[in-house]
């Protein structure tokens, strides 16, 4: 029926709630990481808030014209992955963490990148010795990006963990981007995104501030 309809639209929200405060009590309210997580989860559910005037978003750029440029730019990298899981339980998880150092070591040692990509990687290009090619930049996690962007060309990065595996950067290739006119192809709407994900980010603090204080105070 449509009442009903309407009471499961409204729940949405209200687990989605009760879930991010569990999360928070399982962990523990002053743990960076969970709130970490919890404004990256209810930054990317956001609607919150209405999109960003052209005003908005043409004021964004001129004040941040290296950041829109930057979002412009690609970066051509070979990966190395090692997942801490493999599916069999005769190989740890400390074990696959003690693989990823090796393999980096070798690397600094002068081993070739594309080779242990192919005798180590556990994604899908380490066929191709790990190449991932040109890559806009936004569109790698914002972790293995910031990493990336770090790197000189042929350089190669620590053993970078995240949840699911170990990885190891090396770029071959940067190509920065341009926004000296609102106007050039792709700024308004880099401009657009940048400032979005802004807005979400302090929507998403405030959010966590809020289930923090929630938890905190004594119930009724």
């Amino acid at each position: 029926t449509q009442s009903g309809g309407k009471a499961q639209m409204c729940s949405k929200p209200i687990r989605t709630e009760t879930l991010l405060s569990d999360i928070l009590k399982e962990r523990g309210a002053d743990d960076p990481s969970a709130r970490l997580l919890i404004e990256e989860i209810s930054a990317s559910i956001s609607t919150a808030f209405p999109p960003p005037l052209p005003t908005a978003t043409e004021a964004y750029w001129k004040q941040h014209r290296e950041e829109v440029a930057a979002a412009l730019g690609t970066v051509s990298l070979r990966t190395i992955t090692i997942d801490r899981i493999t599916g069999d339980p005769a190989t740890p998880q400390a074990a696959q963490q003690t693989l990823a150092r090796e393999v980096h070591a070798k690397l600094l040692a002068g081993a070739d990148f594309a080779e242990q990509a192919k005798a180590h990687s556990d994604d899908r290009r380490a066929k191709a010795g790990g190449l991932m090619g040109e890559t806009k930049l936004g569109t790698l996690s914002k972790e293995l990006e910031t990493v990336a962007l770090s790197l000189a060309v042929g350089e190669i990065s620590e053993v970078i963990g995240s949840s699911t595996s170990y990885h190891i950067l090396k770029v071959e290739a940067q190509n920065p981007g341009e926004a000296e006119s609102f106007d050039d192809p792709g700024v308004k709407e880099a401009a657009l995104k940048l400032l979005i994900e802004k807005r979400r980010a302090e929507w998403a603090k405030k959010y966590v501030a809020r289930l923090v204080v929630r938890m905190r105070s004594p119930r009724q």
